[in-house]
């Protein structure tokens, strides 16, 4: 294609906008379209988008009732409405509004969200609700013989999946969705456990929490009472998150001889934290294969054969002299653990954004090494404004060797 098709062929279909420039050129692009070309196509078709935002900017509105949306949005309203388990009648105020590419969006507030109503039972019910109606889904790789007695490490951090991200506000090209967020999510985690699979590798850590969500409860505050903003009822941000955690868990636990769920506080929704790890334990108490590791402590270790392995949000562990205390933390909290491992390693989140220390390292000691993981969720106005662009969405695998000679890393990246 050339400049013009292209541009138009992006639009069409906004979906490619999310892959690099370079990855666009090879595939659509002749000999006249190069990387640089692309970037000033999705710039100009971003410009188009805010200038198409801001004139149509009163066409948001609030709504007292979800019958004020107009007749040619209505279906996929009450579609919306069907995805996320909310009554028409439950919908106490609605926000509508058009992308530049003419796809309806929807932010719904429902009667329980009122700050005077805390709805723990209203919530009780969905959580019994979704128990109720859950079906196991069928796993998607086909089991291989084991090669050796190896961890795979599912590392799929700092979610957010209920945080609002526009277009408008941020370098996202196109609105964001929790089903999008889901999507991203669960896709990952499929493409891994698939190479997991193909691999022979049969034990997985699955680090779970980590700020899975941007609210902590029903007043739309972070767990230190920042407000965010959300594109969902926390309510129903909590329940559909719950399923396809089970749809993740069950899927590798089909495939895998063990699966440990490891609960990590986060910053921003350390409640719904400890929701999701009762309702797991209650789950999965009966099962052989998966272990829901749940304690309301901010470091939890593993060790597994000669490899010991911590796992902690890191929203108390931002500056050097604090991550250089994590050994020390780790030898103190794990003393046996520490004592049998010849490799040691700290996954952390929180920041968003990659770093990598190797600390106590010496002529004979091995010491331990402190990875910050990238996060896998959707930029917002908050990381915008303060300049946190850039970094693209990770997901990262990490498969150890019993003996911890032998380990390699993988990566699943989109912007």
């Amino acid at each position: 294609m050339g400049r013009k098709e292209l541009k138009n062929h992006l639009i069409e279909n906004q979906g490619y906008l999310k892959w690099a420039a370079s990855k666009i050129a090879d595939k659509f692009g002749d000999e006249t379209v190069d990387e640089e070309t692309v970037s000033e196509i999705r710039k100009e078709i971003r410009q188009n988008f805010d200038n198409k935002n801001r004139s149509t900017s009163d066409q948001n509105q609030y709504s007292t009732t979800s019958e004020d949306i107009p007749e040619g949005a209505r279906g996929e309203y009450l579609k919306h409405l069907e995805d996320l388990g909310i009554e028409e009648e439950d919908v106490d105020s609605v926000k509508y509004w058009q992308t530049f590419f003419g796809e309806h969006r929807f932010s719904v507030v429902t009667k329980s969200d009122d700050p005077e109503e805390p709805g723990e039972d209203e919530m009780l019910q969905v959580i019994e609700e979704h128990l109720a109606d859950y079906e196991m889904p069928d796993a998607i790789p086909q089991k291989m013989e084991p090669k050796g007695d190896n961890l795979g490490v599912i590392n799929l951090y700092d979610a957010h999946l209920d945080k609002v991200s526009l277009a408008a506000e941020t370098t996202e090209e196109i609105d964001g969705s929790i089903q999008e967020n889901i999507q991203n999510f669960e896709s990952a985690f499929d493409e891994f456990l698939h190479t997991l699979v193909d691999n022979g590798v049969r034990h997985v850590h699955f680090p779970l929490g980590h700020d899975l969500w941007e609210v902590n409860d029903h007043y739309l505050l972070t767990k230190n009472g920042t407000p965010q903003r959300v594109n969902v009822p926390w309510q129903q941000g909590f329940s559909v998150g719950l399923d396809m955690v089970r749809r993740c868990i069950d899927k590798a636990a089909q495939v895998v001889d063990s699966i440990d769920v490891i609960l990590i506080p986060g910053n921003h929704d350390e409640d719904q934290n400890f929701y999701l790890g009762e309702v797991l334990r209650h789950i999965y108490q009966s099962s052989d294969r998966v272990n829901v590791g749940y304690s309301r402590r901010k470091r939890k270790y593993r060790l597994f054969g000669d490899v010991l392995l911590g796992y902690s949000h890191g929203e108390n562990t931002t500056s050097q002299k604090k991550i250089e205390r994590l050994p020390l933390n780790m030898a103190h909290e794990a003393a046996e653990k520490w004592a049998q491992a010849t490799v040691r390693m700290m996954l952390l989140g929180h920041i968003h954004r990659k770093l990598q220390y190797k600390i106590l390292h010496n002529l004979d000691a091995i010491g331990c090494e402190i990875k910050f993981l990238r996060s896998v969720g959707t930029e917002n106005k908050y990381e915008f404004d303060n300049g946190y662009t850039g970094i693209p969405k990770t997901a990262e695998l990490y498969v150890f060797s019993e003996d911890g000679r032998k380990r390699w890393n993988a990566q699943k990246v989109w912007w």
